[in-house]
């Protein structure tokens, strides 16, 4: 009843003095709960907000909510003095919170009216709702363009390197002519080297697009580094003598002769960088200098430092330097290549867990240093590498093995089967998959190379109805795939298929796999020394061109001037017809090549003489 009376009373406007309060201990309940409750809940309030603030480091405003928790704080605090001062009258030191707390509401207003406009803008759960949705349709655009970007370069491979194999195949089939002449060869020759530098610069493209897509993988072997950087020094040290440039090679730090790495990709980029100098550098020299050493915890490192005494780059110019499809000031006067080269070379670099760095200056060269973890490998298991020697036959007293070519394009066939026929083995050839499967079926073929694309039956349908059927294991089955995406690849592979090989075909690693597959031995052609002399400063000089007709020499620069390839290799042919072959066979590496600014010295010092 006593509490009821005070919840009656509460609304009195009889005066009251302070402390009358002490005399009604239910009032003093009322008091002193309600406003511990509400002290207790202000305290909350602020102790949410810190941990927020503390989680959320990007919160936006987060000075307000640190103003909102003193005024939050302000507000606990006086009633927690107004539950005091029902037994202490400490009006001054309550007056004094109750001014800072007063101060702390007004600036929390008067900022949150200034911010106003800015938390108009911040999104309601419908609208983040409809942004969300936006983004996933964008993203899921972005991913349907990706996937088209990948089936339009993986078409167009197909496309390009199908009708390239039958030109690839039968200039290789031609080559094998012994009654051809040495100008038709060396025609022929340009053709190869030529369909090759296309199929470079489209896989430059294809693997700049699986970078992009995250699909580039690590492929490791264990090989002979130093057979690696043996190859390479000769292929540069030929390309820097034909410059009049000094090419050195340098190899120290752990005797380590076979690693596992990835050889496809670190020659790749060591190719990339060398090409780079040597083509950028008209005088001095370019130095590979590789070193192996162990870093920390024992990994073994791959160090190259390429340096050239070229023009040098600019600041800008290196910012945009391995960005795909940018060439500095020095790559557009060239006017060659793709701009993919250092950009695809930095991405291989970094998927193997290492990095290219460059430092340069304006006139005073460049240096690129190339660096990768790679382990020490077993030379027991190492991949082994031969010279290529030309087959002539199949050896005698081993028998015709029957290969059945399947193929829809009469012109891959046709190479194929000229080629294979010559070196003695028995064959056949099918249009589809359905025919060869009735082929297998009437004539047991021991080996098979199988196309993809087919109609009727393509061949990869064809291939898994052959190993399913009894015997069919017994068939080795080789998928000519025109494809160079690695997932297509892997179809081949869980078809059942026993090998795959890319189109265009080599013909030494066509044969390779067939001897491998079949276990059979070959006759090779005797190796004989090169008639032509090599490409260095001797064999091929200005003197030397100096020789020739004058006005022949300024048709030739003035076709190289003007990039004229088609005139150039006429012009060469000429050459060759005043009995200069060694000039002859000189000008037509540095042109097949694009070698251009060396052939204009060269020739400009020639008309000069």
């Amino acid at each position: 009843m006593h509490l009821l009376d005070h919840f009656q009373r509460l609304f009195s406007v009889d005066f009251m003095p302070h402390a009358y309060c002490l005399r009604e201990p239910g009032l003093i309940a009322i008091h002193a709960v309600a406003d511990g409750i509400i002290a207790f809940s202000y305290l909350l309030i602020p102790a949410a907000l810190v941990i927020l603030v503390r989680r959320q480091r990007d919160i936006a405003f987060p000075w307000m909510f640190a103003l909102f928790a003193v005024f939050i704080l302000g507000c606990g605090a006086t009633h927690v003095l107004a539950v005091v001062t029902l037994w202490r009258p400490i009006y001054r030191f309550d007056a004094l919170l109750k001014i800072i707390t007063a101060l702390a509401s007004i600036g929390t207003a008067v900022m949150l009216f200034r911010l106003l406009p800015q938390l108009m803008l911040i999104p309601s759960p419908a609208q983040l709702r409809e942004v969300n949705a936006r983004l996933e349709e964008t993203a899921a655009a972005a991913e349907a363009a990706s996937l088209a970007k990948g089936t339009f370069l993986s078409t167009m491979s197909h496309e390009i390197r199908t009708p390239m194999n039958a030109i690839l195949g039968y200039a290789q089939l031609m080559l094998r002519d012994p009654g051809l002449g040495a100008d038709a060869k060396a025609n022929l020759q340009i053709i190869g080297r030529s369909g090759e530098h296309l199929m470079r610069l489209i896989n430059n493209i294809l693997d700049m697009s699986k970078i992009e897509a995250g699909r580039t993988e690590i492929n490791t072997i264990t090989f002979n580094l130093y057979r690696v950087l043996d190859d390479l020094a000769e292929m540069f040290r030929l390309r820097s003598e034909a410059k009049a440039l000094r090419f050195e090679l340098l190899v120290d730090g752990e005797p380590v002769p076979y690693v596992l790495a990835d050889e496809g990709k670190i020659r790749q980029v060591l190719i990339n960088l060398l090409g780079n100098s040597i083509k950028f550098t008209k005088r001095g020299y370019v130095k590979l200098h590789v070193t192996l050493e162990k870093r920390s915890a024992g990994q073994l490192w791959l160090s190259a430092r390429i340096e050239d005494s070229g023009s040098g780059m600019t600041a800008p110019e290196l910012e945009k330097l391995f960005q795909p499809f940018r060439q500095s000031e020095r790559g557009l006067n060239v006017q060659e290549g793709t701009g993919l080269g250092l950009a695809i070379s930095r991405q291989f670099a970094r998927l193997m867990g290492g990095d290219i760095t460059v430092s340069s200056d304006p006139g005073q060269g460049s240096v690129f240093r190339f660096e990768v973890p790679i382990e020490s490998g077993d030379a027991s298991v190492a991949v082994k590498l031969s010279d290529a020697r030309r087959v002539l036959s199949i050896r005698a007293a081993t028998h015709s093995p029957r290969v059945l070519v399947v193929d829809d394009q009469f012109e891959n066939r046709d190479w194929l089967i000229k080629l294979l026929t010559s070196i003695g083995f028995s064959v056949r050839e099918a249009e589809n998959g359905q025919a060869a499967f009735n082929n297998w079926k009437e004539w047991s073929p021991e080996l098979i190379l199988m196309d993809v694309h087919m109609p009727v039956m393509d061949g990869l349908e064809a291939t898994r109805r052959i190993k399913a059927e009894p015997g069919g294991r017994e068939t080795a089955i080789v998928v000519l795939t025109a494809s160079a995406l690695d997932e297509d690849r892997r179809s081949v592979a869980q078809s059942g298929a026993d090998d795959f090989l890319s189109k265009p075909c080599r013909e030494d690693e066509l044969l390779e796999k067939l001897r491998a597959h079949l276990d059979i031995v070959y006759d090779y052609e005797e190796t004989s020394v090169n008639p032509c002399p090599p490409l260095n400063g001797a064999g091929l000089s200005s003197d030397r061109l100096a020789r020739l007709p004058l006005e022949l020499v300024e048709e030739l620069r003035d076709a190289t001037l003007s990039g004229n390839k088609r005139r150039l290799d006429e012009l060469i042919l000429k050459v060759s017809a005043t009995g200069e072959a060694g000039c002859a066979h000189g000008l037509r590496e540095l042109a097949d090549k694009y070698e251009y600014d060396a052939l204009t010295r060269l020739l400009d010092e020639a008309c000069r003489r």
